[in-house]
């Protein structure tokens, strides 16, 4: 289980549960009385939930705080472009691993039965796949066999492009367009150990970070274990924190593989450090002074 995933889909549910503030909710309900304790736990530490679990089970009462949580998951469960965006990305990652499977050309909707298909703790429908499978058709990321019934092809394989897409920006498509354009300020890593041959750039204006050396799991871990140590010090929105946290964490769980996809570390790592270029520069400066200080480097005066 994603914690960070399931936290906000649970305090959801915990509002659904009550019919005024300051309500006990008894927690044994969602999913298991011991899912239900490690949940009450982790929202208590983040300040969402006063935990009242008991030997008899868990129980909780959700905060303020909770409760903005839990509405800006619901707006983001229904946020059209952010929904768009994950079926496109999960409708490419699931091709790329069809057909290195040796697949050809399988039925769209079939990725409804993998994790790529997974928003937010929920399923995205056939529509959702059906719209992106359209779009990337389009725009020359897939080919397949269409219908009259389906807006995309209902059949589909990787085009060249797409295949570009999934290895160079782990198949966020926004990325890879705005890439190929090469529009405005460039964040280009090329993720190992990292080597300081000069001052660190802390939170310049506009320019080009390059981290470039030789491919380094151990190092590539390193810095993102010290990301998601100081990931709870940044001035981030719950929103930012939690999609920062769990890119980083996919990025992780890569590195740990006998041989990393780098399209994927690539990309994983850049899309955190936009959460932190969105929050603005004291965000970006808080950062790199995280990884200034991993390292033992002081930062640039």
């Amino acid at each position: 289980m994603n914690l960070e995933v399931e936290l906000p889909r649970f305090l959801a549910w915990l509002v659904d549960q009550t019919s005024q503030p300051d309500e006990v909710v008894d927690v044994s309900a969602y999913q298991g009385t011991d899912l239900g304790y490690e949940l009450v736990e982790a929202c208590a530490d983040r300040g969402w939930v006063k935990g009242l679990s008991t030997f008899g089970g868990p129980a909780a009462v959700i905060t303020l705080a909770g409760r903005h949580v839990a509405e800006q998951y619901r707006r983001d469960l229904t946020d059209p472009v952010k929904r768009a965006a994950t079926a496109r990305t999960g409708l490419l990652r699931w091709l790329y691993a069809q057909q290195a499977a040796g697949a050809h050309y399988p039925v769209t909707t079939h990725v409804l039965q993998s994790e790529e298909s997974m928003y937010l703790g929920e399923r995205l429908t056939e529509d959702d796949i059906d719209r992106a499978a359209a779009y990337l058709y389009e725009q020359g990321f897939i080919k397949g066999v269409r219908t009259a019934q389906t807006r995309g092809p209902v059949r589909v394989a990787l085009t060249s492009k797409g295949e570009d897409c999934v290895e160079q920006y782990g198949g966020n498509v926004t990325a890879y367009q705005q890439g190929g354009q090469g529009r405005g300020n460039t964040n280009t890593f090329n993720f190992g150990p990292i080597i300081n041959n000069g001052t660190m750039a802390v939170a310049s204006e506009g320019f080009t970070q390059n981290t470039t050396v030789g491919v380094d799991q151990a190092g590539v871990a390193k810095l993102v274990q010290t990301l998601l140590d100081g990931l709870d010090k940044l001035q981030l929105t719950d929103e930012a924190r939690t999609s920062a946290r769990a890119e980083l964490e996919a990025v992780q769980q890569e590195v740990q593989q006998p041989q990393p996809n780098t399209g994927r570390v690539t990309a994983g790592i850049g899309r955190a450090v936009n959460y932190f270029m969105e929050a603005g520069k004291p965000v970006v400066t808080a950062a790199f002074m995280l990884i200034a200080s991993g390292y033992g480097l002081p930062p640039a005066a």
